[in-house]
């Protein structure tokens, strides 16, 4: 179910400013080991480079879900620290990108559709699993930026990325 509930941010989400998306509590940066073999969205890539950004996607994605676990909540909420996101198929865009625009879902299209969305540019959400006391932010940089006041599992984190603090 996906809903849009009229909700302030900071009654969700206490670790992250949506105004200026500065962190009140821990800060993590989830990336891949080897940055050379990272491949970001372009508008004009080759038929290799897409394969490539395809993988990456996926392996991100994976880890996203790892870190987030929706599995483990009622819903997930998504909010968007910026204007301009395109229009989707599998939730409302005009809804969420708006101020104190929100999104609340347990669809694993919808979150996949939005996190696709953010690592192509085209959307800028932050999700937050309210049960777990986290937010996790995708960028089209494929990283993740993770907040949490709960001592992050580091078990969560896939052989092919690192952890930073921040």
């Amino acid at each position: 179910m996906t809903s849009y509930p009229r909700i302030h941010f900071s009654d969700v989400c206490k670790h992250i400013k949506l105004e200026d998306c500065s962190f009140n509590s821990a800060c993590y940066v989830v990336k891949f080991k080897d940055d050379r073999e990272v491949a970001r969205y372009g508008v004009e890539m080759t038929y290799c480079e897409e394969e490539k950004f395809n993988e990456c996607e996926k392996a991100l994605f994976n880890q996203f879900l790892t870190i987030l676990q929706p599995e483990k909540t009622k819903g997930i909420y998504i909010f968007s620290y910026d204007t301009g996101w395109e229009k989707s198929t599998y939730y409302d865009s005009i809804k969420i990108d708006a101020p104190n625009g929100a999104m609340l879902t347990d669809e694993k299209s919808v979150l996949e559709e939005v996190f696709k969305n953010a690592v192509r540019y085209c959307a800028f959400p932050i999700f937050v699993n309210t049960d777990l006391n986290i937010a996790v932010i995708p960028t089209d940089h494929m990283d993740l930026f993770v907040a949490t006041e709960n001592d992050f599992d580091k078990q969560l984190i896939d052989g092919k990325f690192i952890l930073e603090n921040q």
